[in-house]
Parts: C-alpha cells; structure tokens; sequence
C-alpha cells in the first residue's frame, strides 16, 4: 500500500470557490464568506475558470495574515478532477495552480 501524509494543522476547515470575478469559503456549517479578490495576492493573476478546492484556513503564531491550505481538489481550470487519485488530485493543483501563480507550496 501507498500512504501519502501532510503535516497537521489547527486551523478552520472550508472549501475555497474562486471565479473571474469573486472568491467564497464556505464552511462545513454551508456558511458562505466573500473574500475580496484583492486580499488574495495575485500579484495581477487573473482566474478564467472555476476552481474548487479543500483545505484549511490557517492562523501562524506571530503572523498578521492568514493563509488558505489546499488540501485537495474538486474543480481545477473549470475541470471536475474528482474521479482522479488523491495524487493525481494534488498533482494537478501544483502543476495548473501553485506554479502558475508562483506561491509558495509546503508539502
């Protein structure tokens, strides 16, 4: 068997909706959040499809931001990728998000 493992976080868990025009983390409560677009850093990326991820809302210790990690992926460049492997999955999300945007991947 293969495992894949990730480091534990403490945060609050949500699924991230980003669009053209707007970003939304809903929590497991069906809660919806706008966030602005503008507090994503983008650094003038600009989202053409839809994309749906997993993950955590994270708070560090002596930090004044909070980051959002992926931890797995619905929707990708508008594409459900659902029936692909967890791996596959993560994959994906480093090779049409994290690279394209040139942010900083952790695991």
């Amino acid at each position: 068997s293969r495992y894949l493992c990730c480091e534990k976080t403490d945060g609050v868990r949500f699924l991230c909706v980003i669009t053209q025009t707007r970003s939304l983390l809903i929590d497991r409560n069906y809660n919806i959040f706008d966030v602005k677009m503008e507090r994503l850093n983008l650094d003038g990326f600009k989202f053409e499809f839809i994309h749906v991820f997993d993950g955590e809302l994270i708070k560090d210790r002596g930090e004044d931001f909070t980051k959002f990690f992926i931890f797995d992926a619905l929707v990708v460049n508008g594409k459900n990728i659902m029936n692909l492997t967890f791996e596959n999955r993560l994959r994906t999300v480093k090779n049409k998000v994290i690279k394209k945007l040139r942010i900083q991947e952790y695991c």
